[in-house]
């Protein structure tokens, strides 16, 4: 049982997904390489006959990028959803990062190189929210050829048309962004940090 146990915490300290089954008979590891098929929950039939499977260490991801006062607050409400955040930013002693107790990486980054460091998967979530227009444009250039379950960027309506005007003069075509929700989060007359928060994790 000590084994089994110590196998579960090293998983978790490497951010590993481990799989555990727990019944009758006792507990039961299934290692980072379990079947990802695997019916997950409680199958109950007696007292006698049960077994209950857990993944542990599987959290979505979600990426912010931009750790101005909106990604604080998304950083916020995502991690009390259950989500594991990152956050990056290019601006040293930025006080919304340093503020920032949500988000489990904190990333200080040069957004030219950006994807020389930026480490997703297609499963993840991604953001962008930059300080400004220009910027927004270099990381959304980078990001484009890449896969992702959630991707949106953060702009007025003017601003987003801006930017994706000046992509396709620069030979970009409008099919590449389709898949991005531009501006991001729902339509609910947002104005402050929180609600824009609230209208991403929202839509998210």
């Amino acid at each position: 049982k000590i084994e089994k146990i110590d196998l579960i915490i090293n998983a978790l300290k490497n951010e590993q997904e481990i799989g555990i089954k727990l019944s009758k008979a006792g507990l039961q590891v299934l290692g980072p390489n379990y079947e990802k098929k695997v019916s997950l929950g409680l199958e109950y039939t007696s007292a006698e006959d049960w077994v209950y499977t857990e993944i542990l260490g599987k959290r979505p991801r979600i990426h912010i990028i931009g750790a101005g006062h909106v990604g604080l607050e998304l950083s916020k409400i995502m991690n009390y959803l259950g989500f594991a955040v990152e956050i990056y930013d290019d601006r040293p002693n930025l006080n919304t990062l340093e503020q920032n107790q949500f988000a489990e990486k904190k990333h200080l980054v040069n957004y030219k190189d950006f994807t020389q460091i930026f480490n997703a998967s297609p499963e993840d979530y991604v953001a962008i929210m930059t300080f400004g227009y220009r910027s927004d444009k270099v990381v959304f250039k980078q990001l484009l050829h890449q896969s992702f379950y959630y991707i949106g960027m953060l702009g007025s309506k003017n601003k987003i048309e801006t930017l994706l005007r000046e992509m396709e003069e620069e030979g970009y075509h409008p099919e590449m962004w389709q898949h991005v929700k531009t501006p991001i989060g729902l339509s609910i007359h947002s104005k402050t940090a929180q609600e824009i928060a609230i209208s991403i994790a929202g839509e998210i």
